[in-house]
């Protein structure tokens, strides 16, 4: 017993020291803010969110790129020494690679662009307390680092549903609010987007579901567990993924209070990325990451409106308003465009090739960067 209180406590020397290296690399080391901790989570939280690229690490004593190879065999004695299960190198986290203190730097001032705060590259206060805010669980880019696909305002992950007509199930409740109470605020929060658009939004208890939403807690199944209190509070699939919602049961779910969590607001930009649209960088918008608390004049950002509308069209109301008040105008129709086979128009539908959009057993579309469009069948 002794031993082992030994072995752990050599292990977290060796792991303090690696880290606090790192952070005298980055100049962090000053910091009074509990520097390990908050060096620790940062690597993971910057490696979750996509903001980071795996590669060498770096040897702060050395001044020079310390050698991968080098280091995993430094580590490996120390594991045998210790008599623990031999495992390797300090990893980042998500990608399972080495990492050195410029790409961690990168990463930060990546982060520090995106939520519009001063671009500094270290974990100053500013940041730090960004990153410890409650927060959707869905990653802000795609990809690691400089491989990370981030454009401005509203991003679409790039798949769709086909249909417009979706159904839901909410499969587990949570334990802190009375059913009936769940049941209406998630009819509210589809309600945000079905506004805007022709989609509709059913819930059923058989037969076929777009969308499962399910409270849990920890680990349930998904490989992507929820850390309690605070942090992660939801995260959603895209349609091409599936489209299911879970939420952290841990979460103090709340009805219209500035106490807690509101389970409306969470739930409404949730439901945006089962539909197909990933992270803002307008902190106003709905579709940001961050939670901003209990709105009691809660209204959809423009910017989430148009990431919607790109998806699925507007609203047949609102287009029918703006035909009749155009009706005495003359319109010049516009020359017939050169399309890409298999690629969808302006509305959604094939324009070569098969009517996709007429098939029974097609489920989801997948938009790549280049116009090429995929479809998944039942």
């Amino acid at each position: 017993m002794e031993r082992r209180k030994v072995v752990l406590l050599m292990i977290g020397v060796m792991v303090k020291f690696l880290l606090s290296t790192l952070m005298i690399t980055l100049g962090v080391n000053g910091q009074t803010m509990e520097a390990d901790t908050n060096f620790t989570q940062a690597l993971v939280y910057l490696a979750k969110f996509g903001y980071l690229a795996p590669g060498p690490l770096t040897n702060p004593q050395a001044g020079a790129l310390m050698d991968g190879e080098e280091l995993e065999k430094g580590i490996k004695r120390f594991q045998d020494f210790a008599k623990i299960p031999v495992t390797g190198p300090l990893t980042n986290p998500q990608a399972g690679a080495l990492m050195d203190g410029e790409e961690l730097e990168k990463g930060i001032k990546r982060f520090q662009d995106f939520a519009k705060i001063p671009v500094t590259g270290k974990l100053d206060e500013t940041t730090v307390e960004l990153m410890q805010l409650p927060r959707c669980g869905v990653t802000d880019n795609v990809g690691y680092g400089n491989k990370a696909r981030r454009r401005k305002r509203y991003t679409l992950q790039g798949s769709r549903w086909r249909v417009k007509a979706l159904t839901y199930q909410i499969t587990k409740y949570p334990k802190n609010l009375p059913k009936s109470q769940v049941d209406t605020e998630i009819a509210r929060a589809f309600k945000v987007w079905s506004d805007v658009t022709d989609l509709t939004f059913t819930a059923v208890t058989s037969g076929k579901i777009h969308i499962e939403i399910r409270f849990e807690a920890g680990e349930h199944g998904d490989g992507d567990p929820f850390d309690g209190p605070g942090g992660t509070l939801a995260h959603a699939y895209f349609p091409i993924y599936g489209g299911d919602a879970h939420f952290d049961d841990s979460e103090k779910w709340t009805v219209s209070k500035s106490s807690g969590t509101d389970l409306f607001q969470v739930a409404a930009h949730e439901f945006g990325h089962s539909l197909g649209i990933g992270h803002s960088d307008i902190r106003q918008a709905l579709m940001a990451p961050f939670y901003r608390g209990y709105d009691p004049n809660f209204k959809l950002h423009s910017d989430d409106i148009l990431a919607i509308q790109s998806l699925y069209g507007k609203k047949s109301s609102d287009q029918d308003n703006a035909v009749s008040s155009s009706a005495t105008t003359t319109t010049t129709p516009k020359p017939n465009a050169t399309v890409k086979p298999g690629s969808t128009d302006a509305e959604g539908a094939a324009s070569n090739g098969p009517k996709l959009c007429e098939a029974k057993n097609v489920d989801t579309f997948l938009t790549t960067k280049d116009g090429t469009t995929y479809v998944f069948k039942d």
